[in-house]
């Protein structure tokens, strides 16, 4: 009986993890697969889901890398705040639409990737971590603060 008590309180938090105030489901978070994987420095996987909202599953690839690429800079505050990102994990995505039979490059590096309910250009928006949306301009994906 305390066992099942227990997974009913640990499956009552799920909806609130993955609860987003802009409809979003999250599908890959960097921080939680460098948690999952403490010892993986490079991880590529696979997820399925409709972006163009034709009801048929897409393919979005990933590249997980443990630490933040550093940018390129020579200026001392860069550089301090190079040191404080590269210990962040990060993803990089391309997305292959099954339906028309064709690949997006996305040229972000995002915290976590997500769906979003909302539609620009007949495709759906892509959640790429706090502070940062992505969405389709009929030609590619770009960010939107």
């Amino acid at each position: 009986m305390k066992a099942i008590i227990s997974l009913l309180i640990f499956f009552s938090y799920i909806p609130f993890a993955f609860a987003d105030s802009k409809d979003t489901t999250i599908l890959i978070d960097a921080a939680a697969l460098k948690k999952a994987n403490p010892d993986k420095i490079i991880l590529d996987g696979k997820i399925d889901s409709d972006i163009d909202h034709d009801n048929v599953m897409d393919v979005i690839n990933y590249a997980y890398n443990a630490s933040t690429p550093p940018a390129a800079c020579s200026e001392e505050n860069c550089i301090v705040q190079n040191n404080r990102l590269i210990t962040q994990p990060t993803l990089t995505f391309d997305i292959f639409l099954k339906g028309p039979k064709a690949l997006i490059q996305i040229n972000y590096v995002c915290t976590s990737i997500g769906v979003m309910k909302s539609i620009h250009n007949g495709m759906k928006d892509i959640f790429c971590g706090p502070s940062s949306i992505l969405r389709w301009n009929d030609e590619d994906y770009i960010k939107n603060n």
